[in-house]
């Protein structure tokens, strides 16, 4: 009971953003795949900027059209990848601008990551406590197109059940053209947290 005790009460360290580096690099390769195929850049842009660099990207950015042709390309790229499911180990795609549900018994994390480059300086992620007791930090973080994760913003639900019902939200900046990271980490032992995701640009 002591040990069980000890467990509980030991301050969790606080997360980074521990980016899964594999899985962004498959991102960014199969984002210059597509928005070459959706000739939302053309060869001269290639030409210009280089292919898979930051410039090509932002090119791509600014057809917003086709931009968007190449995001929904990119969803569909990354469910037949990685898979979207609550059964599913790795990172699962954010869906914005709608909810997405989960629960986790600490210590345990769970990764969202963006299916492509974000369009929008700004972006808002809110998270909402559906139930559980376990304290829980949600890391936000942007991924620049050679797979560096930068820490951008964090919402922290203390240890409890006073908070169920909560929604906190974090708006982030300098987002466009990276990856949009969302970590939800639980890091109270044993204990649940459940939660219901949504993010906005």
């Amino acid at each position: 009971m002591l040990l069980l005790n000890n467990i509980l009460t030991t301050p969790a360290m606080a997360a980074g953003c521990n980016s899964p580096l594999n899985t962004t690099r498959k991102i960014w390769k199969k984002w210059d795949e597509t928005i070459l195929a959706t000739s939302c850049i053309t060869t001269a842009t290639i030409v210009t900027f280089g292919a898979g660099t930051p410039a090509a990207s932002a090119a791509c950015i600014k057809q917003s059209s086709l931009f968007l042709k190449a995001a929904d390309t990119m969803v569909l790229a990354f469910n037949a990848l990685i898979g979207d499911s609550r059964l599913t180990i790795g990172p699962r795609p954010i869906l914005f601008n709608d909810t997405q549900d989960g629960g986790l018994i600490g210590p345990i994390d769970r990764t969202f990551l963006s299916a492509y480059p974000m369009d929008k300086n700004n972006v808002t992620v809110s998270v909402k406590k559906l139930d559980g007791r376990a304290a829980t930090e949600v890391i936000i973080c942007k991924v620049a197109t050679d797979g560096t994760a930068t820490k951008v913003g964090e919402i922290n639900f203390p240890r409890g059940a006073d908070n169920i019902g909560q929604e906190l939200s974090k708006t982030v900046t300098g987002m466009e053209n990276h990856l949009l990271q969302v970590r939800i980490n639980t890091i109270t032992p044993l204990f649940q947290f459940k939660y219901q995701l949504k993010a906005t640009k």
